[in-house]
């Protein structure tokens, strides 16, 4: 883990000192909706961890169900699994890149340290998971490509609001909400009759 670090250094130096700063407002309203993203984001990638499940199962029954039927017919049955090391290695990645969003979420909210560092990591995941992709018989340079350069402008935007998360919470904690007070009848002055 000591890799890690030195890469953020390296990563914030690059996005903070050799890229144009994002304004003060877009910093905020970021750092504001930043969970949000977080939560949406993580929800996508199960969906699509269950996606790439699903797209490698149906190809599959394109290979099991001809096979008898070409042997039938003097033909050799065809053996293989889409599901090869590659798919489940990606899925799994897949599922430890939501499951870093959405643990993201509430250290995101109260603007802690942890939540940009779980989303930081997340980032990183999703660049190895482009990596990953590119060498099953799913995906190609382009994929790996894309996700590269979406983990950049991510890294670019997480790296422009880090500032918010440097240390602790920095909302005020909530107040307790305090007993409410017993209200007693105030004697009332007596009216003179006319």
């Amino acid at each position: 883990m000591s890799a890690l670090p030195a890469l953020e250094t390296k990563l914030d130096e690059l996005f903070t000192e050799w890229t144009p700063e994002l304004s003060g407002n877009a910093r905020r309203a970021l750092a504001r909706y930043l969970p949000w993203i977080s939560l949406l984001l993580g929800l996508l990638t199960f969906y699509s961890a269950y996606l790439v499940w699903h797209w490698a199962h149906v190809s599959n029954q394109f290979i099991i169900y001809p096979g008898p039927l070409g042997s039938t017919a003097g033909g050799s049955r065809p053996v293989g699994s889409r599901f090869t090391f590659g798919i489940w290695l990606a899925i799994v990645v897949l599922i430890a890149e939501a499951g870093l969003y959405i643990a993201a979420f509430r250290a995101l909210d109260d603007r802690r340290r942890r939540g940009w560092d779980l989303f930081f990591y997340a980032l990183l995941l999703n660049s190895v998971f482009g990596f990953i992709i590119m060498l099953t018989a799913y995906g190609d340079f382009g994929n790996f490509l894309a996700r590269l350069v979406g983990s950049a402008v991510g890294l670019y935007l997480l790296f422009q609001i880090s500032e918010f998360y440097r240390t602790g919470p920095t909302r005020p904690p909530a107040a307790k909400p305090q007993p409410a007070k017993k209200r007693t009848a105030k004697a009332r002055p007596k009216r003179k009759k006319a």
